[in-house]
């Protein structure tokens, strides 16, 4: 990450004062994106789809409910990583300290100082700039830039509550390249990396739904999670994933397979609470089918 570019943050102030509004406005607007919200319901409906960078939220508004707004944009799962600086008037040291100790980030205090407000939000939204990309980073896999563990770990956790909340499908699809190892001993590790870098690609071009997750599980094996999803459409979409990976047609003179990269998979679905108590066991359920797909022959699917 070279530079930070803050033109496009989105800043969002909560007040119920047209003074207050049009003061930051001014300071705030030739920079970011302002949006403005008067209420609590407002409130609540911008930070949520407008995704905001930074919320300045006036505590001390009369008719605002400002403690109620804080609080649940400090405990919502969608708003509680949005810093909040938080405007007021007070300058008691104590008054400052709870409200850090809440979660706010900073304070910026009534009459504003134009220059001090531009170089708080600037430092704050930089500083969020970062952590968003150091926690995007930390969820990536190096070598193929697909979801890796720590991301499925949560996507799936995320799922599989939804699934059992509403009553949903979810399924599993587990990947093996077949015959890696001797890929990798006779034309090099290079060639294994460019290789696996080939395969994520076309895996992941061919789930082409946003709702659906593919990510290296671990050496040459990937895993994609399709919510929604019952048995018979995660086998549609495991030819889909097949055909992908044949269509390279990256060369594999070793193989005992063919002439070129195939892929083993191995399908498992919830479709009913009973069947599985977590989403380890799901997984499992389609580990197992893999290693009936390999057992039998490879390049083959087994749900």
């Amino acid at each position: 990450m070279d530079t930070i570019d803050i033109k496009q943050s989105r800043v969002l102030i909560i007040d119920d004062s047209p003074v207050n509004i049009r003061l930051l406005g001014n300071v705030l607007h030739d920079e970011h994106q302002v949006s403005v919200a008067r209420n609590y319901t407002d409130a609540l409906e911008c930070a949520l789809n407008k995704a905001p960078d930074l919320i300045l939220l006036d505590i001390e508004s009369p008719d605002l409910d400002a403690y109620k707004i804080f609080g649940t944009l400090q405990n919502h799962p969608s708003t509680k990583e949005i810093p909040i600086i938080i405007i007021t008037a007070m300058n008691e040291g104590v008054y400052e300290s709870a409200c850090l100790e809440l979660g706010a980030i900073d304070f910026i205090k009534k009459p504003f100082n134009p220059r001090l407000v531009k170089l708080r939000v600037q430092n704050h939204i930089e500083l969020k700039i970062l952590r968003d990309y150091y926690k995007a980073m930390s969820c990536i896999d190096e070598l193929t830039g697909l979801p890796n563990r720590r991301q499925l770990n949560e996507f799936i956790t995320h799922e599989w509550d939804r699934s059992f909340r509403k009553g949903l499908p979810l399924s599993i699809i587990m990947i093996d390249i077949d015959c890696f190892k001797p890929f990798n001993d006779n034309y090099g590790h290079a060639a294994g990396d460019e290789c696996l870098k080939q395969v994520a690609d076309a895996l992941a071009s061919a789930n082409t739904r946003a709702t659906d997750l593919c990510a290296r599980y671990g050496g040459e094996e990937f895993i994609c999670v399709l919510p929604e999803t019952d048995t018979d459409g995660a086998a549609v979409i495991g030819q889909k994933l097949c055909h992908h990976i044949a269509d390279l047609r990256i060369p594999h003179a070793y193989s005992e397979i063919a002439s070129h990269i195939t892929i083993s998979l191995g399908v498992a679905a919830m479709t009913d609470k009973k069947e599985f108590s977590s989403p380890e066991e799901l997984i499992a359920a389609a580990d197992e089918n893999l290693y009936l797909a390999k057992s039998q022959g490879r390049n083959q699917m087994v749900s």
